[in-house]
């Protein structure tokens, strides 16, 4: 039963008086600060007592005070290139969900703020990094920063300089392509980014060796891929042109919808005229017109592997690195039966 403290929050000195002892004893047990040889600090049945104390009064420590007793922040940081993609996106939540288990909190860095990071990281201190398709931001890091804190390499772009839970992406794509060819298509064409500012996982390369291996002449769809609208009328605007194409594979599942609308758009039947298949395996692309086909990628097991390494690597600094590479997985829908 909680305790009312006049509508206040409680504190460590309420915490320490309710349970009858020292408030250096009550915050040492609440931030499991540990003793000689590694054990913990707090005879078992005071640290009984505290823990009582801390259920009856609803207490919540103060994860600054905390840090500053075991120095620890509880903080695990997520690095993302965006949280405006959908795998991004999946990825960050299965991360908090995870750290939560582990009883550590979050802190999302995306984008251009990544950038900045560098040697100034100690400005907003964390535990562990967990970085998804940073590779090149990861290596900056670990190499302008002295003392680095236990950082895993996630996704199909990773880095092996760390602990690595790397995405097989090029065998992926070479899955994608090889399927519409096993559908009947030979006049495929790469829906692809635009430039070259966006690493595309080796899907470029696995397209362009399937296409050699299956005497397909490569054809380019260059597409804006963080602007949909803008991507739609460029695919149709290549459609329009009279291009042979009865296959698109596609850059993401993201460019895999606008491709089908902008086949629609131009009358051309999926999966009839033009089969269609994404890459990345997120929810959206099953409740499409028709449910398209991907190669999805294991992000919980992702996930998963990395929460462990990250915490091994925390309690085992020098342990040897360990680098895990999962396979992509076929996922066949509408978009590819032919």
């Amino acid at each position: 039963m909680t305790t009312r403290l006049d509508n206040r929050k409680a504190t460590i000195v309420d915490v320490a008086r309710h349970a009858g002892v020292a408030v250096s004893t009550a915050s040492a047990a609440v931030n499991g600060k540990l003793g000689k040889w590694g054990k913990p600090a707090v005879a078992p049945a005071k640290y009984a007592a505290v823990m009582r104390a801390v259920q009856d009064l609803n207490f919540e420590a103060n994860s600054a005070a905390r840090s500053l007793v075991t120095g620890k922040s509880g903080v695990i940081a997520i690095w993302v290139p965006t949280v405006y993609d959908a795998v991004y996106m999946r990825v960050v939540k299965c991360i908090m969900d995870g750290a939560t288990e582990f009883g550590m909190t979050t802190a999302i860095r995306e984008g251009r703020e990544l950038t900045t990071i560098g040697k100034n990281s100690s400005a907003s201190p964390v535990d562990g990094i967990i970085g998804h398709d940073t590779a090149t931001l990861l290596e900056a890091y670990l190499e302008a920063t002295q003392f680095p804190v236990p950082v895993v390499s996630v996704g199909a772009s990773y880095t092996l300089n760390c602990d690595t839970v790397g995405i097989d992406g090029q065998q992926g794509a070479i899955t994608a392509a090889r399927h519409l060819i096993d559908v009947g298509c030979r006049h495929i064409a790469y829906v692809c980014s635009q430039g070259h500012t966006v690493n595309d996982g080796g899907r470029r390369h696995a397209y362009l060796t399937v296409c050699a291996d299956a005497a397909i002449e490569p054809q380019f769809v260059p597409v804006n891929v963080y602007n949909r609208a803008h991507a739609r009328d460029q695919v149709r605007s290549w459609l329009e042109e009279g291009h042979k194409v009865d296959g698109f594979f596609c850059w993401n599942d993201v460019v895999a919808t606008v491709a089908n609308v902008a086949a629609h758009d131009c009358g051309r039947r999926v999966p009839d005229d033009i089969a269609i298949i994404g890459s990345d395996g997120i929810e959206e692309i099953e409740f499409q017109y028709p449910a398209l086909s991907t190669v999805s990628q294991p992000v919980e097991e992702m996930v998963r592997r990395a929460l462990e390494l990250l915490q091994r690597r925390l309690s085992e600094p020098t342990a040897e690195l360990v680098h895990d590479i999962l396979p992509m997985t076929l996922v066949q829908r509408d978009s590819t039966k032919r």
